[in-house]
């Protein structure tokens, strides 16, 4: 039955490329849905690029994205960033175009083109402010302009206090302590786990000024919290760890970091009514159901 589905499935694709499109997404995900049936399949690179190309070719702009996507990468074909290129330059004439345009840049900038690079996030820019991260990068590093920290640091300031992705936001939050501690810059920001005690305290109060500038800047917060967390600073990382909490901010599970501190601190009581809440919003939550266990017997112990 399953395969009967899966081969109708193909052939009502041929020539739709919405279809064609859903198809590629199944086999890159391992499931998608056939009208209302919901069918699993087996991962596959290779069959994921074939059918996005034959959408790509059928006019779909996400799926010309893709394919520029898994070209560049190299993802279930021979890398060819040439070729990626070409797709993305189609997708541009697409409704698309803000993620085609940013998606541009980062080709051309993988051939270290970055003058191209450059000109292609500011235009992404305008129709998106989400480039501002690359855009800050490419300042912060002096990649196809003239290095300049300053207006790095307010491609980053903007791109922490407005973008949804809470990664991101936490990763532009990062290279602001970097600029402001006078860090050597990376690619990669600085690893908190690596941190000498100084260094750490330095960085620490970038992102306390962070937070007087703007009080609701969650990414700062998160990163104080992570900050104090990984040098068992646990009394200084609680009111971060309560505040992001509050705004919702929540890049990883934030209730076992909170958990954890109250744990740390004696806080039983505390760490009691936080998995009794989580079981409120969710009664099958089979860790909160084990550690409020755990709790429990641990205030009876005492």
């Amino acid at each position: 039955m399953k395969k009967t589905f899966i081969t109708k499935w193909q052939r009502i694709s041929h020539d739709n490329a919405y279809n064609a499109w859903c198809l590629a997404l199944a086999y890159e995900d391992g499931w998608g849905y056939c009208g209302k049936r919901k069918l699993r399949l087996r991962k596959n690179k290779r069959l994921a690029f074939r059918w996005m190309l034959h959408a790509a070719e059928l006019g779909e702009g996400d799926a010309m994205i893709g394919v520029a996507s898994y070209l560049g990468l190299g993802y279930g074909c021979v890398q060819n960033i040439g070729e990626a290129i070409k797709w993305e330059k189609k997708a541009l004439r697409t409704s698309r175009v803000d993620l085609a345009t940013r998606n541009l840049a980062c080709s051309y900038r993988m051939l270290r083109k970055y003058r191209l690079a450059v000109q292609w996030f500011k235009k992404a820019y305008t129709l998106d402010k989400d480039s501002a991260f690359e855009l800050g990068k490419c300042y912060l590093f002096g990649q196809g302009v003239k290095k300049n920290t300053a207006t790095a640091l307010s491609y980053f300031r903007e791109i922490a206090s407005v973008h949804s992705d809470p990664i991101t936001k936490i990763h532009a939050m990062k290279f602001i302590a970097d600029i402001q501690c006078e860090a050597p810059p990376t690619t990669v920001p600085l690893n908190i786990r690596r941190m000498p005690l100084p260094v750490m305290e330095k960085r620490a109060e970038c992102y306390k000024k962070e937070l007087r500038r703007n009080p609701k800047n969650e990414a700062a917060c998160w990163c104080l919290a992570q900050l104090y967390l990984w040098h068992h600073l646990f009394k200084d990382a609680l009111p971060y760890l309560r505040k992001c909490r509050q705004l919702s901010f929540c890049p990883e599970d934030i209730i076992p970091w909170l958990a954890a501190t109250y744990y740390e601190l004696g806080m039983l009581k505390h760490e009691i009514e936080l998995y009794e809440s989580c079981l409120k919003s969710n009664p099958k939550d089979k860790w909160a159901q084990r550690r409020l266990k755990l709790a429990r017997e641990d205030v009876h112990n005492e």
